[in-house]
């Protein structure tokens, strides 16, 4: 993924009288931004960028790939900002160019050319440019496929602190890629990721402890819950897994018209399963059940706010391990 830094998080001091002019406009920037006027801190940060402020390079090319303060995305003076804060040594905005060059937004694709600006921002020790490099190892991207090295950059940004490198490194040692199988080091690391809301390694966690896989014995009440929390965050195979455990008792009292709602939030997304499920149940429940249950399926899309993601993590494209 790109480098967001939540905009501005690195200009949290205030100005001083004896700081350059270009860091005064940057912060004044930033001031401008967080009140909402988005057009003023594009000009703002434009004229610092202009005086060489390598910050200000880095946040208007940010501005300008997503059309921040302006009518639409630019990608080619995102590009051109971005380059010019990596020459400036700006790791961000070297990964920013290295996920690019990997999606090929605003250029041809080409791994190798992501590969080398990853290295860059990786070697320096920026956690996403870290993650994204051990994904060109895992997949063989522009360099030859490479577990053990995969393994090692994982592990570095997930030290780093990266919740998508946390729940990649838990995967390699579930599956022991790269790795020696362990089964609890993969729990540790997919409960680091899934307590910073990382959805794929809440329902991985999910599974774990519903199979008992890391620990002394299976624990459906911890399952039922990190499968609820990944159904909140819009995964449609874990809103699935709710269902069952309705339908089944697992970690929570049995109750059929909860299991059928789930199941039909989960098979309107897309899940094969679900929708199986949802047809075997209609069979079951008598006709006042299911319109309580359809009545259930609509107050839980509302109340919580789902706005399913379906089956495919979207957020992590073809480079990471799952």
């Amino acid at each position: 993924m790109f480098s967001w830094v939540s905009l501005f998080a690195i200009a949290a001091w205030a100005a001083g009288p004896m700081d350059p002019p270009s860091v005064r406009l940057f912060i004044k920037a930033n001031q401008e931004f967080k009140v909402g006027r988005s057009s003023a801190a594009f000009s703002l940060l434009t004229r610092a960028a202009d005086d060489g402020d390598v910050d200000a390079e880095y946040q208007l090319g940010v501005f300008y790939e997503h059309g921040i303060g302006r009518p639409r995305p630019d990608l080619a003076e995102a590009l051109r900002w971005y380059r010019k804060a990596a020459a400036d040594g700006d790791r961000a905005a070297r990964n920013n160019l290295g996920y690019l060059y990997a999606s090929g937004r605003g250029v041809i694709q080409d791994y190798a050319e992501a590969f080398k600006w990853y290295q860059l921002a990786a070697s320096s020790g920026d956690a996403a440019a870290q993650s994204n490099l051990a994904g060109l190892y895992y997949r063989g991207r522009g360099i030859p496929r490479n577990p053990a090295l995969a393994f090692r950059w994982y592990r570095a940004a997930a030290l780093n602190g990266n919740a998508g490198a946390q729940s990649a490194l838990g995967f390699l040692y579930q599956k022991g890629i790269g790795v020696k199988s362990d089964d609890k080091k993969a729990l540790q690391w997919y409960l680091a990721a899934a307590q910073s809301g990382h959805v794929f390694a809440q329902v991985k966690l999910g599974d774990m402890y519903e199979q008992g896989r890391g620990m002394v014995r299976k624990d459906y009440p911890k399952a039922f819950e990190w499968f609820h929390r990944a159904s909140v965050n819009g995964r449609a195979v874990a809103q699935g897994k709710v269902g069952r455990f309705y339908e089944l008792g697992l970690g929570v009292k049995k109750d059929l018209i909860e299991a059928y709602a789930w199941y039909v939030l989960a098979a309107s997304a897309g899940d094969p399963i679900a929708r199986s499920n949802v047809k075997r149940l209609k069979l079951v429940l008598k006709p006042d059940q299911l319109m309580s249950a359809h009545k259930r399926a609509r107050q839980l899309r509302a109340e919580l706010g789902i706005r399913s993601k379906g089956n495919k993590d979207w957020w992590v494209g073809d480079l990471w391990p799952w």
